[in-house]
């Protein structure tokens, strides 16, 4: 899974107490570390993979605001998302428009981003609604056009969002299904 997300994370020796760093992650199932890799390619070796053996799983990030501007932010401005998924990457560049601006070195700059950091994915941890208890969150984007534009797109939708499953039901009869489904996670 792909996520767009902002670290806002506490730190006493910034004039504002608090490291803003935008994040591109992908995490796999460890057994898709070559496909990792070769993400890591078509991305210019920017980011970096890390195994987490306790979850089984492997993950592609970049975090240096340097490879965020050259990288990331031109692939997805040349290739638009078509999922509500797009509404994360709006607000995650905004506010790497917001640290290219310095803004994040500024109280009012930083209440900024932890606003925009509100509205996405599963909202602010406790630590950061315990830190900023008047920030209200903006308003996120919301994706209307999500026609595909090529249906071959589908297939890489498919491979990352999908699963086949074999299901067995005793009751009242015995009955064996192949299923293939799509998962689509609905954020708040």
């Amino acid at each position: 899974m792909a996520s767009f997300t902002v670290s806002i994370v506490k730190r006493s020796y910034l004039k504002t107490g608090w490291n803003v760093a935008p994040i591109f992650r992908i995490e796999l199932h460890y057994k898709e570390l070559p496909l990792l890799n070769q993400i890591k390619s078509f991305f210019k070796g920017a980011g970096n993979i890390s195994i987490n053996k306790i979850k089984n799983s492997a993950s592609y990030t970049i975090s240096s605001i340097k490879d965020i501007n050259n990288v990331i932010i031109p692939h997805f401005e040349k290739y638009n998302l078509i999922s509500q998924k797009k509404a994360d990457y709006i607000l995650f560049k905004s506010v790497v428009d917001s640290i290219n601006r310095s803004e994040h070195l500024t109280f009012e700059g930083l209440n900024k981003i932890v606003a925009i950091r509100a509205s996405m994915n599963l909202g602010l941890t406790t630590t950061l609604k315990e830190s900023f208890p008047n920030v209200t969150p903006i308003l996120r984007p919301l994706i209307i056009n999500q026609e595909i534009p090529d249906i071959h797109l589908i297939i890489g939708f498919s491979e990352g969002e999908s699963c086949f499953l074999w299901m067995a039901f005793f009751v009242p009869y015995f009955s064996i299904q192949f299923c293939f489904y799509i998962f689509y996670l609905f954020y708040k």
